[in-house]
C-alpha cells in the first residue's frame, strides 16, 4: 500500500470555501514544544572528515527550502545541530569529491529520522569515500572540440541504495559535467560501477532552439545508438581518463511559425509563453518549458528546430515570476517537421476553470497560530480520470484565508497545502470540502470555463501524535528495507485523511496532526528486503496526547535479517 499523504496536507478532492475562520469548540491548545537537536560524526576510512556540509530539513520538502538547516564538520568530523524541533527529517551530507556510502555500497538515499520533543539524537553518522574520476574530450565530426557540452554517466547497474526523491541533474558532480573552451571534461566523485557516458542533452531540440549547437547526442567512443555504447568500469578512487567522444555532425534546423488564437473567438492572444514538446517512435521524450511567447498579435516563431514530430502547450502559469498567470490553456496538434520550416500552425486556447474560496481553520481561536498556519502555498490540480494531461497551478493563501486560481483544465481537483517556512510546523489537518453549505466527500469535477465560487476547505486543528519503535523479533531492520506506518479508522474516508510516515534509520517513528480517536496502526514493508509479516495492532489518541508505541514484527520464513 503506498503511503499517501505524508507529512504535507494532500488533499484529493475538489472546491468549496467562504468565511474565515470556522466557529466551533476549542480545543487543547499545542503544547510548548522543546528544541531537541541531531548530531553525528562524517568519516573517510576511519578518519574525520572536515568541512563537510550537512543539511537537515523537513521531509517532504527541500533542503532549498526556509527553515532548513545547514552547518559543516569541525576539524575531527563532527556536527552537530541544536534548535530542532519535533518532526521527521531528512539528513544529507555534502563532500565534492567523495561518496556517502552504505554496507560498502554507494548510497545517495538521505538519513531519515523522527524527533521527539526535546530530543537529541546522536550517533548519526556516515561513512564516505573517494568517488571514481573520469576525464575525456569531445570533438565534433572534424575533429574541433565542442564547447559547453553536456556530459551524462548513465549507470548500467542500478544504485542497490538510490534516493526515491532524486532526478538526476545535469551538472551534478555525480550525474556529469560539462566540457571547457579546450572540449575537456572532468566528472568527480563517481560512485563505483559500471557507466556508459554520453555526451549532449537526451534529445537536439533542447540545444539548438536554446542557441546551441545541433550536435546529436553521442556515446562514448562514437556511438549515436546507447546500445552500442561501450561500458566504463570507474573504480573507488581511481581516474579512468581518455574517454574521448566523437559527435556525429550537427544536423538541419528549421522555423515553426505560427498564431494563437482564441477558441471561442477567433480573436488572437497575445503575449501568451508556451512550451515546446518533443515526441520520438510515438512517445514524449521530453519538453521545453518556455519554447516562447505569442507577439502583440499572437503571432510566434520558434527557430532551430531539428526534424522531428512535436507539439505546443499553453501552460496555465507563466515561467516568468514578475508576469501573472495565464488564464488560457491549451494545446496544438501533433506537427511534423521534415526538410523543411513549418509555417501556418494554429494553437486554439480556451479559458481554464476559475476556482476560488476560503481556507477555513477549526478548533483554535487563538489569533496567533491561525495567523502563523494560514501562511500557506496552496497547490490546486485538475487530475483527469483517464489518461490525459494534468494542470497544476499554486498561490498563497491570503491572510483573511481567501484564495483564487485560474487556468485549470478537466479533471478532479486536487488540493495541497505547503509551509512556507517548513521551520513551523503544521498544526492542522484535512477536515472537509463544503460548497454553499454542502459537504463534497467524494470531491468535484470541473472542466474548462467552469467558475467554481464558495468553496470551504475546512482543516481541523489536530495536535495528537503517535511515536513509536520498531523491533524484529528475530533480526534487525535492514539497510535497504523501508518499513511504512499507517493509521487507519472505521469509515475509510476518514483513513484517507489520517498521516503516515516511514520509519527512521534508528527504528523508530513519529506521526503528527493526528485528531483524538481509536485506530488500527499497521507496519507493513514498503520496498525490497526483508519479507516481513504487516503487524496491526489497536491505538487510542487522546485531545492533544501523544500515544507510545512499542511494535515487534518478525522475518517470513526464508527471510534473512
Amino acid at each position: 500500500m503506498k503511503l499517501a499523504r505524508l507529512a504535507v496536507l494532500c488533499l484529493m478532492i475538489t472546491s468549496g470555501l467562504s468565511p474565515l475562520m470556522a466557529q466551533s469548540k476549542k480545543l487543547p491548545d499545542a503544547p510548548p514544544l522543546s528544541a531537541g537537536g541531531v548530531a553525528g560524526r562524517v568519516m573517510s576510512r576511519g578518519k574525520g572528515l572536515a568541512g563537510v556540509v550537512v543539511r537537515v530539513w523537513r521531509q517532504n520538502t527541500t533542503s532549498a527550502q526556509p527553515g532548513a538547516l545547514s552547518t559543516k564538520t569541525d576539524a575531527d568530523g563532527n556536527y552537530r545541530f541544536g534548535n530542532v524541533f519535533q518532526g521527521n527529517y531528512n539528513v544529507s551530507v555534502d563532500a565534492p569529491g567523495f561518496v556517502v556510502v552504505k554496507d560498502g555500497q554507494p548510497s545517495e538515499r538521505p538519513r531519515s529520522i523522527s524527533l521527539s520533543s526535546g530530543e537529541t539524537i546522536s550517533g548519526i553518522d556516515f561513512a564516505m569515500v573517494p568517488g571514481g574520476i573520469v576525464t575525456g574530450t569531445v570533438t565534433d565530426s572534424n575533429g574541433k572540440p565542442i564547447v559547453k557540452e553536456q556530459i551524462r554517466l548513465i549507470q548500467v547497474e542500478p544504485n542497490p541504495n538510490p534516493n526515491p526523491n532524486a532526478s538526476p541533474a545535469p551538472d551534478s558532480a555525480y550525474y556529469g559535467a560539462r566540457t571547457d573552451n579546450l572540449g575537456n571534461y572532468r566528472v568527480t566523485g563517481v560512485p563505483s560501477g559500471r557507466y556508459k557516458v554520453a555526451a549532449g542533452p537526451s534529445f537536439t531540440a533542447l540545444a539548438s532552439i536554446n542557441g546551441r549547437p545541433a550536435n546529436p547526442r553521442a556515446f562514448y567512443p562514437n556511438a549515436s545508438d546507447e546500445s552500442k555504447a561501450q561500458v566504463v568500469e570507474v573504480k573507488e578512487g581511481e581516474e579512468v581518463s581518455n574517454i574521448d567522444i566523437k559527435v556525429g555532425a550537427i544536423v538541419k534546423v528549421f522555423a515553426i511559425t505560427g498564431r494563437i488564437v482564441d477558441s471561442k473567438t477567433g480573436q488572437a492572444v497575445p503575449n501568451i509563453h508556451f512550451s515546446l514538446t518533443v515526441f520520438s517512435g510515438g512517445k514524449r521524450v521530453g519538453s521545453i518549458s518556455e519554447a516562447g511567447a505569442s507577439d502583440a498579435d499572437g503571432e510566434f516563431k520558434i527557430e532551430g528546430v531539428p526534424e522531428g514530430r512535436y507539439s505546443i502547450s499553453v501552460p496555465l502559469f507563466s515561467p516568468r515570476l514578475d508576469e501573472p498567470p495565464s488564464k488560457f490553456i491549451g494545446d496544438s496538434a501533433l506537427v511534423d517537421v521534415i526538410n523543411q520550416d513549418l509555417s501556418g500552425l494554429e494553437v486554439r486556447v480556451v479559458e481554464g476553470a476559475r476556482v476560488s474560496g476560503v481556507v477555513v481553520l477549526e478548533g483554535t481561536t487563538d489569533k496567533g497560530v491561525l495567523s502563523r498556519q494560514l501562511q500557506r502555498r496552496l497547490q490546486v490540480a485538475s487530475v483527469p480520470k483517464t489518461g490525459g494531461r494534468l494542470w497544476s497551478t499554486s498561490t498563497l493563501v491570503g491572510a483573511d484565508g481567501s484564495f483564487s486560481v485560474s487556468g485549470l483544465g478537466k479533471g478532479t481537483l486536487n488540493f495541497q497545502f505547503r509551509s512556507i517556512d517548513t521551520s513551523d510546523p503544521t498544526l492542522f489537518r484535512w477536515g472537509r470540502l463544503e460548497r454553499d453549505g454542502v459537504e463534497l466527500p467524494d470531491g468535484i469535477e470541473i472542466k474548462e470555463g467552469d467558475q467554481i465560487t464558495g468553496l470551504r476547505i475546512i482543516l481541523v486543528y489536530a495536535i495528537g501524535s503517535v511515536r513509536g519503535e520498531v523491533k524484529l523479533e528475530n533480526g534487525s531492520i535492514l539497510q535497504n528495507t523501508r518499513l511504512a506506518v499507517r493509521l487507519y479508522a472505521d469509515n475509510p474516508r476518514d483513513s484517507a485523511k489520517l498521516p503516515g510516515t516511514f520509519v527512521d534509520s534508528r527504528g523508530h517513528f513519529l506521526l503528527e496532526n493526528v485528531p483524538a480517536g481509536k485506530y488500527k496502526l499497521i507496519v507493513s514493508n514498503w520496498t525490497s528486503g526483508a519479507l516481513i509479516k504487516p503487524s496491526t495492532q489497536d491505538i487510542v489518541v487522546a485531545e492533544g496526547g501523544v500515544a507510545d508505541v512499542k511494535v515487534v514484527i518478525e522475518l517470513e520464513p526464508n527471510s534473512k535479517p
